[in-house]
């Protein structure tokens, strides 16, 4: 399993635009926020999960991950997330897989700041 996706963008400028675009802007700002909000819950769930080896915890929260920053134009965030998904029932694989995803978490929060 290769976790390195950092050749993929960590957002979708473009689709985000034009997503600003169709809704008021106080709208845009509360959907950022709350997937910023989202994110960081789901990644301290993500870190639960390899603490107790619960691999139900991990896939959850690593297929809330894919699904809630995909549709928000997070892609680099997106793909790990389904990565993990794939590998929650491996401890190993997400212990390999979850540096890469704080890395990308972290840079994806960045991103969407930027953008309120």
């Amino acid at each position: 399993m290769s976790t390195d996706k950092s050749s993929i963008q960590i957002g979708n400028e473009k689709g985000l635009a034009a997503l600003s675009e169709s809704v008021p802007p106080e709208l845009m700002a509360s959907l950022l926020s709350k997937a910023e909000s989202t994110l960081e819950k789901r990644m301290k769930e993500l870190h639960q999960g390899l603490a107790a080896s619960n691999s139900h915890q991990i896939y959850e929260a690593a297929h809330s991950i894919k699904g809630s920053s995909g549709s928000l134009f997070a892609d680099r965030i997106s793909a790990l997330g389904a990565l993990m998904e794939e590998a929650s029932a491996d401890m190993d694989a997400v212990g390999v897989l979850l540096p890469a995803m704080d890395k990308a978490a972290a840079e994806t929060i960045s991103w969407w700041r930027s953008k309120q």
